[in-house]
C-alpha cells in the first residue's frame, strides 16, 4: 500500500529480487499542485491477511514549479 499527502501514484511496479529474497518497489509520484511542500510518502507490503515489509516513510520536497521535469525513463524501446 502506497499512501501520499498530496498529487498521486502511477506506474507502480513490485519485483521480487531472489538473491535478497526482497522485494523492490518503484513508482512515479505526479503533483496535483504547484505547491513546493513537503509530500509525506509512506509504503509497506500486505496480503489480505498478512504484513509483508517494513514500513518505508520518506519526506519529499518538491522543486519549484519552473525546476521541474518529468521524464518516463522505464519506457522500453526496441532495439
Amino acid at each position: 500500500m502506497i499512501t501520499v499527502s498530496s498529487g498521486s501514484i502511477k506506474q507502480v511496479e513490485i519485483l521480487y529480487v531472489e538473491p535478497i529474497k526482497g522485494y523492490r518497489i518503484l513508482f512515479d509520484w505526479y503533483p496535483n499542485s504547484d505547491a513546493t511542500a513537503p509530500v509525506e510518502m509512506r509504503l509497506f507490503l500486505r496480503t489480505k491477511e498478512q504484513t509483508l515489509s517494513e514500513t518505508w516513510l520518506y519526506q519529499y520536497f518538491p522543486p519549484a514549479p519552473d525546476q521541474r521535469k518529468y521524464v518516463d525513463d522505464r519506457q522500453m524501446t526496441p532495439g
